[in-house]
């Protein structure tokens, strides 16, 4: 019998075999990489951290943990800026929260989030608190800070123009198989924050149109683009003011009237696409309605294929 003789100058050795120590030096050293994190990251405390963590990591998120990642939201620094979300739902809107996930990428949006059937949204956030998920856990979550995950504070509203105007989601048309939607994200509606919502669709025109058209052919890029000096704001405009009972008459751009308003090529075209979409979403929506009636009809005449069936055996076993 081999004797193991214990080193009491080893702090580690009453914890037995090789195996054990090293188990638990990889223990010991992930809670000082934990509260490294928590030093370096003083304006976070550690229910904060928690929450985020599993949040992340392993989409566990109850109500107390939400309610703990919004008070941190709502005490960080403001930021204008750009961000994109993915819907896996045909859902062309985004419902009201105490807070909202997306992404720096739109690339991410698109391939992680959004499913075959909807959409990407380009979220111009102004003057908005927001959580920089790799800034404070981007060390805990492994592949998943690849997502670039931001979190931004609820209780705002959604414009469909740069000016806080007018609420909803203004259409981009279908791109890349995907249904493209850009609003503009505000929880104050003063002329600052109208002037810093001009400013960062600016400068996030030109990743939007790297992902819009990155897809498509060259010949057909011109055309699509819009002009220079015609913003998305006019177009969506003069769209409206076609009404939606003469869609199933417009075939061609060419077919685009509006009294008064004396339309270029290019802008026929590009309101020719926002009606199209807006067909496709209404052919989806009525389609899945249709689904649904076909559904209970089939189900009804199941039931009644089922009664004659049980009066039809009932009336042979009468006969024999």
């Amino acid at each position: 019998m081999i004797l193991r003789t214990i080193n009491y100058h080893d702090p580690l050795s009453r914890f037995g075999p090789v195996d054990n120590k090293l188990f638990m030096v990889m223990i010991i050293l992930y809670i000082i990489l934990y509260y490294i994190i928590i030093y370096m990251n003083e304006n976070i405390d550690n229910q904060s951290l928690k929450a985020l963590v599993d949040y992340v990591s392993e989409q566990h998120l109850d109500e107390t943990s939400k309610n703990k990642i919004r008070s941190f939201c709502s005490v960080q620094d403001p930021l204008t800026t750009t961000v994109y979300r993915g819907h896996a739902k045909l859902d062309p809107v985004i419902r009201p929260s105490i807070w909202y996930s997306a992404s720096k990428n739109i690339a991410v949006a698109a391939k992680e989030f959004a499913g075959g059937d909807c959409c990407v949204f380009t979220i111009h956030l102004i003057n908005t608190p927001c959580i920089d998920v790799n800034r404070y856990i981007g060390k805990l979550i492994g592949t998943k800070a690849e997502e670039e995950e931001i979190i931004f504070l609820g209780g705002g509203k959604f414009y469909k123009n740069e000016y806080l105007t007018e609420e909803g989601f203004t259409p981009l048309g279908i791109r890349n198989g995907k249904q493209n939607f850009e609003t503009w994200y505000s929880i104050d509606t003063s002329s600052t924050a109208t002037a810093n919502a001009t400013a960062t669709a600016t400068s996030s025109k030109k990743q939007i149109q790297q992902y819009i058209y990155q897809d498509e052919s060259k010949e057909n890029q011109p055309n699509q683009t819009p002009q220079p000096n015609q913003t998305n704001k006019d177009i969506n405009r003069l769209a409206s003011l076609i009404d939606k009972d003469e869609y199933d008459l417009i075939d061609t751009p060419d077919d685009i009237f509006i009294q008064s308003v004396d339309l270029t090529e290019a802008e026929k075209k590009q309101i020719f696409d926002i009606i199209q979409m807006k067909k496709q979403l209404a052919e989806m929506i009525g389609g899945k309605k249709r689904r649904r009636k076909n559904t209970k009809r089939h189900r009804k005449n199941t039931k009644r294929h089922r009664k004659n069936t049980k009066r039809r055996r009932k009336n042979s076993k009468r006969h024999i």
